[in-house]
């Protein structure tokens, strides 16, 4: 690994040190690339050969823990050594960046044919996501649907979360190892996710049946709605089954009877799951 080391001006604070070499930049046209940040993150992104990396930036404790680990990943990419505090002007306030960050190119568009289709005599996931906007929820599904072994995350191109480090950051590597699937008409995807062998449940708090003891087919599509506003009436009118999470009775009385979408998806996922 090649370390360069930021050139020092005489009387400049450390965290202004070699400040035109890290100013952020927009990179391909339409300002679309970001700061990507966080070890399984940006490891993640360095394996992925459909990852466009720009610039791998690192304080120099971390190039010294990463640095093999990178080598067998990347071969012997160019990396930038900095202060902590010139990492900290790239990446929004606080984040818990670890030491590395990567400039990169969001992943490549995939279309729903990158969904497999489903197998009678196994179980085979796919969770759709209905307009979830926050970034976090967003990344903590793609990181649960990545551990209970979903097939894919399918969502909208519009009213959704975009890609972006704080997505990454939560999604822990998932996001360039599971595929991503943004469609212009989630409805039109459900259809064609059901011409695929799946049987579309949706998680509703409201409805009677429980997804514990629902008899569900081998391939699932997983569908869950937007956080506050639940699933668009479009949406459920495609949907063949509607289970909830059971939810203790002291909750219920207190009406405390709906969870966080990330949750939500956490719970449902292990329950689905086929697990050894």
């Amino acid at each position: 690994m090649t370390r360069m080391s930021p050139r020092k001006r005489p009387g400049t604070p450390p965290h202004r040190r070699n400040r035109e070499a890290f100013r952020p930049w927009s990179g391909a046209p339409g300002g679309r690339d970001y700061w990507l940040y966080g070890r399984h993150a940006a490891l993640a992104a360095l394996a992925n050969p459909a990852r466009h990396v720009h610039r791998i930036i690192m304080t120099r404790n971390t190039a010294d823990e990463l640095g093999s680990t990178i080598r067998q990943i990347a071969g012997r990419p160019r990396v930038e050594i900095v202060e902590r505090e010139e990492i900290e002007e790239l990446i929004p306030g606080g984040a818990p960046h670890q030491g590395i960050t990567l400039r990169v190119s969001p992943l490549p568009a995939q279309a729903i044919d990158a969904v497999p289709r489903a197998e009678a005599d196994r179980r085979r996931l796919v969770v759709v996501l209905d307009q979830v906007t926050d970034p976090r929820n967003m990344g903590a599904i793609l990181r649960t649907a990545a551990v209970f072994g979903a097939v894919a995350v399918v969502t909208t191109e519009r009213r959704s979360a975009p890609e972006s480090g704080a997505l990454a950051k939560a999604a822990s590597g998932a996001l360039d190892t599971l595929p991503m699937v943004r469609v212009p008409n989630l409805a039109r995807a459900l259809r064609t996710l059901k011409d695929y062998g799946y049987w579309v449940i949706a998680l509703d708090h409201a409805a009677e049946e429980r997804l514990e003891t629902a008899d569900l087919a081998p391939g699932l599509a997983l569908v869950l709605g937007a956080e506050g506003h639940g699933l668009r009436s479009l949406t459920r009118d495609h949907c063949d089954k509607f289970v909830s999470i059971a939810v203790h009775p002291a909750a219920k009385a207190a009406r405390i009877d709906s969870l966080n979408v990330a949750s939500a998806a956490a719970i449902a996922l292990h329950a689905l799951a086929e697990v050894t």
